[in-house]
This record gives C-alpha cells, structure tokens and sequence, in this order.
C-alpha cells in the first residue's frame, strides 16, 4: 500500500547523504543496540528498586519496557517503510521520519529531544567518571580537574569517523556490563538462597509501606533513562548493510528484550539481598560492602571495568546528536 499522502509532490531533500562507509554486520548491530542501552542507568536501577519496593520496581520496569520496545520496533518498521515506498537510495534519519509524519514542527521537536537526551547522558557519563578519578586520587584532585581529565579520552574517542569502527569498544562495553550485572545478580542469588538477608528472614517484595508518588515516579524515570539508547535504533540501522535491512526489525525486538530481561534481573534480585543499597552504582556499593573480604577486589576491579565501559561508550552515545549537528 502506497504513502503518497505522508510525502511531498517534490521531496525536498531531508538529509544530507553520508559518504561511503563500511555497512555494519548484524552482530555489529547488536552489540551497537546492546551497549547503547546498558550504562549507568541498570546500575541504578537496584537503589530505585530498594526505595519503592522489589516488586512495584518490576512492575514499572514492565511497563517502561512494553512501551519502549514497542516504540523502538515500530521505528525501525517505520523507516524500513519509508525506505520502501519513497524507492531512495538515501538514508533517513530520525528526523526525517518526523518531518514525514508532521511537517518542519516535528523535525525540529524530534531534533531537540534528540540533542537534549543524548548530549544530557553524555554529559552524566563524564560526570561519572570524573567522580571516580577524583575518588581514586584520594582528593588530591579538585572537582573540575577531575571532569577535566575524565573529558580528554571521551573527546579523543569521539573523533572516531563512524559506527562501523566502534566495534571494538561496543564489544568491550558490552563485556564489561555483562560482568558488572551478572555479578550483581549471582551475588544477590546467592544471598538470598543462603538466607544471609535479615537474620535469615524471608524477604516479601511487596513487604512496606505503599510508595508515595515521588518515589514511583522516581522509579520510573530511572527506568526511562536505564533505555539510553533509544536515539540509536535509526542511525544503527541506517548503517546495516542493505542485505540485512528487512532483519533489522526483528533484531532491534531481540536485542532489546535481551536488555530488558538483565534490568529485571538485576534490579529486583540486587534490591532484594541489598535493601539498605545506597548507592546509584551497583558495583560501587558491593565494592563498599565486601570492602576487607575476599569479593571486595573482585568488584573493585568490576567498577573499574564500568568506568572504562562508560568512557568507551561516549562516541556511540554521540553518534546521534553529532549527525544532527553535522546537518
């Protein structure tokens, strides 16, 4: 079925067309969708979870997730879509696609969302890891020399040309995230089956009082932001190699499930053996609580990997507001 009615009897032009660049594999793609959705934002998730309850924590973390992958695969279908009836060669951008659907107006919304978001997780990633150096320089570093230092290798890496050649730290990013969460969650498994939590008791996740409206919505929105990479569905599939477009979909559907599968786990297990967590990084606060037992180098080396995780990630990260202002 034709869209005529969504396009322009002369197109203008919406994009400007990219130069000849590798396309990326499916695995490539995947890992892209993977590490753009696996930062910070699990590692916050237990805290959240802690404060509103386990369980009311899952809930809203179903229902952030239902919406945001039906909303990410509905994207990847529309500009597959677009591609399709309009028979160019071009590439669309996240843009274009709202400018189809509504004109100037929803060009330049989508464009300042775009920018807000990702240029505000890119600007919470040097933060982060400027916290870190100045913890590990045991306050010999001011604050704005410790965001300093942490600014160089993020500006260094997003020089890298495309997303064809991030590869290497997305593979890496998405190692070291597996790491973090999965020891969060065996070490929380296995408190739990031990009965280690509160003398032995057993933990009910609706246990507590009702949360109040802050903290839901609080929940929420670390459940929001844990979906960072949301503005990288189109120009990842942009980059797909065109032999694996139509798959492009379905792979956006898998990947992500996969993620939202790791945030459950992780925040519900995490919050149940750590109730009083309080700290915004998982691996940061067990650092803390095995600090003088045999586990507390293991998950000092683990937040170390996170933060080189987090440093790795910024140019895919700045892939999409980059492209909007290269524009």
């Amino acid at each position: 079925m034709a869209v005529e009615p969504l396009l322009d009897p002369e197109p203008r032009p919406l994009a400007l067309d990219a130069p000849a660049r590798r396309p990326l594999q499916r695995w490539e793609a995947v890992l892209h969708l993977l590490k753009g959705n696996m930062g910070p934002g699990v590692l916050a998730l237990p805290l959240s979870f802690a404060l509103s309850g386990p369980a009311t924590g899952a809930l809203v973390l179903a229902l952030v997730a239902a919406q945001g992958l039906y909303c990410m695969w509905l994207i990847a279908k529309v500009r597959l879509r677009v591609g399709e009836c309009t028979a160019e060669t071009r590439t669309y951008a996240f843009e274009d696609l709202g400018d189809l659907a509504f004109g100037k107006l929803g060009r330049r919304a989508i464009q300042a969302c775009v920018l807000a978001e990702q240029l505000g997780v890119c600007s919470v990633f040097i933060s982060l890891v400027g916290e870190n150096i100045q913890a590990a320089a045991n306050g010999a570093l001011h604050r704005w020399e410790a965001v300093f230092f942490a600014y160089l290798p993020c500006l260094g890496l997003a020089l890298l040309p495309d997303l064809s050649s991030l590869w290497p730290l997305s593979g890496f990013g998405v190692l070291a995230m597996l790491l973090a969460t999965w020891s969060a969650i065996g070490v929380s498994a296995a408190r739990l089956a031990d009965g280690a939590v509160d003398g032995g008791r057993v933990i009910d996740p609706w246990a507590g009082p009702s949360p109040s409206t802050y903290q839901l919505a609080s929940t929420a929105a670390s459940c929001f932001y844990a979906f960072e990479g949301v503005a990288l569905v189109v120009p990842v599939g942009n980059a797909v190699a065109q032999s694996r477009a139509r798959d492009y979909p379905t792979i956006v559907l898998c990947a992500l499930s996969v993620v939202a599968s790791i945030f459950a786990a992780t925040g519900t297990l995490t919050a149940l053996a750590f109730p009083d967590i309080d700290s915004a990084s998982a691996p940061a606060y067990l650092q803390t609580y095995f600090r003088g037992e045999g586990r507390g180098p293991y998950f000092a080396a683990v937040n170390a990997l996170v933060i080189g995780a987090v440093v790795a990630t910024f140019p895919l990260q700045l892939t999409p507001a980059s492209q909007i202002i290269e524009v």
